[in-house]
């Protein structure tokens, strides 16, 4: 009788080097119950100005696509790999893999497929150094012809090869399309593969190994901030939404619909207990401060007003559907009876696209104004049943009041979990200093 599985994923700086693998390897036989290992393409080496392996491979396919020699950045990638086959002393034939992927490329391979060669390298290294078996994320996870995600499919894929296969290692990012092409998650995807794989396994439990503890504010901002040892599915997803970078935000659905509690850990420091996520904390699971933790990003804000805008019946939604036809996605919507405030993400928002939908919000749903503001910064303040917290809001409104913050835009969330706060993108960072001092230092 096998006991369920722990689906454990390592991020590129946990993989960066033969070192770094060494301590995962380690990590690893540590748990028996380690059985499907999702791994990440290598990243930048400790004290280094290293690029990532990601990144010089779509700059190989970049070079390539402008008819331009390849050849010094493709040399980057091989160096790198021979480097940590040889000091794992490996009997891996790195050569005859690093000429498919080179030839694949000079044949004109697709941005995805060249892209996702560092994870796919990475796995069979892995697995070589393990002794588990190397098994192709294009052979479990599995795309619409459009693109999307095919949940069924691959979940259906990922429980019979769990059912043959014991122990495994996965490439993390990618999956394929019907026609057995290559498609890649966003950015950061591994983390979506490794919650991929334990929803399709049915983990007891999907560890996310990296370099950095999960923080209740971003270090760089300040440099003290405490860690979070427990906290909701629905809070990390908050603050991801939000702008902290310590989980990919499309890998927590997986974990949530089945309830499969995620611990953020760090390779560099394996004994401690790290971050655990789960559905609900427990009474034993409390966090020590009204506010769980707190992230910002910059964002654009377009004002809409009518007079009686209350009164018309899907006003709201009818500027949103046309905002979608042009492919703009509105994050957060607050309002009042004559104005609402559409949130847009200025890191990923096509501005052309967004021109040609306010215009044609302006000429379809004739409101009375349309204001547009490209710099505005939005903090997301999370901590379950924060909001029904007495003084919490109040604590929030006065430090930045106190601080000559002026408050652009504010939101509580329904579901008691959060409240965002706009204020000018230049004062964001002070914003966060001075709620993180109100909460966690007074």
């Amino acid at each position: 009788m096998h006991s369920k599985p722990i689906v454990s994923k390592f991020g590129g700086s946990s993989l960066s080097d033969a070192e770094q693998i060494r301590k995962v390897i380690e990590i690893i036989r540590k748990k028996p119950d380690r059985r499907y290992i999702v791994v990440s393409a290598p990243g930048k080496r400790a004290g280094t100005d290293d690029e990532k392996i990601t990144d010089l491979l779509i700059g190989c396919h970049v070079l390539h696509e402008a008819s331009e020699s390849f050849e010094v950045e493709f040399n980057k990638v091989a160096e790198r790999f021979r480097e940590i086959v040889k000091d794992l002393g490996l009997g891996l034939d790195i050569e005859s893999l690093l000429g498919d992927i080179r030839q694949a490329i000079t044949d004109g391979a697709s941005r995805d497929h060249v892209a996702s060669r560092g994870e796919f390298l990475n796995a069979q290294i892995v697995a070589e150094a393990l002794g588990y078996e190397f098994v192709d994320a294009k052979d479990l996870v599995r795309f619409h012809e459009d693109g999307r995600f095919d949940e069924t499919n691959t979940f259906v894929r990922i429980s019979r090869f769990s059912f043959k296969c014991r122990k495994a290692v996965i490439p993390g990012y990618y999956g394929s399309l019907p026609d057995s092409s290559i498609k890649t998650f966003d950015r950061g995807g591994s983390d979506t593969t490794g919650a991929v794989v334990a929803h399709g396994v049915g983990a007891d439990l999907y560890e996310n190994w990296s370099d950095t503890p999960v923080r209740m504010a971003d270090p760089r901002i300040i440099k003290e901030a405490k860690v979070i040892r427990f906290m909701t599915h629905g809070e990390l997803l908050e603050l991801s939404d939000g702008g902290a970078k310590v989980f990919h935000r499309d890998a927590i659905t997986p974990a949530l619909e089945l309830g499969i509690p995620i611990r953020i850990l760090n390779t560099n420091d394996p004994d401690d207990e790290g971050t655990l996520v789960m559905k609900e904390r427990g009474e034993g699971e409390r966090h020590p401060y009204s506010i769980t933790g707190l992230s910002g990003k910059r964002f654009i804000v377009v004002t809409v007003g009518k007079r009686g805008m209350n009164q018309e019946v899907g006003f709201m939604s009818k500027v949103l559907a046309t905002m979608a036809e042009f492919g703009i996605n509105v994050q957060h919507f607050p309002g009042s009876n004559n104005t609402v405030s559409m949130v847009i993400e200025k890191d990923t928002v096509d501005m052309h696209a967004l021109a040609l939908a306010l215009e044609s919000v302006r000429i379809e749903h004739r409101p009375d104004m349309i204001a547009r503001d490209d710099n505005i910064g939005v903090i997301t303040v999370v901590g379950q049943g924060m909001v029904s917290a007495p003084g919490v809001l109040a604590t929030l409104t006065n430090v930045l009041s106190a601080n000559g913050i002026n408050i652009r835009m504010l939101n509580q969330g329904a579901l008691e979990l959060m409240i965002t706060v706009g204020v000018d993108a230049e004062r964001m960072e002070d914003a966060i200093r001075a709620i993180y001092e109100a909460f966690v230092k007074k």
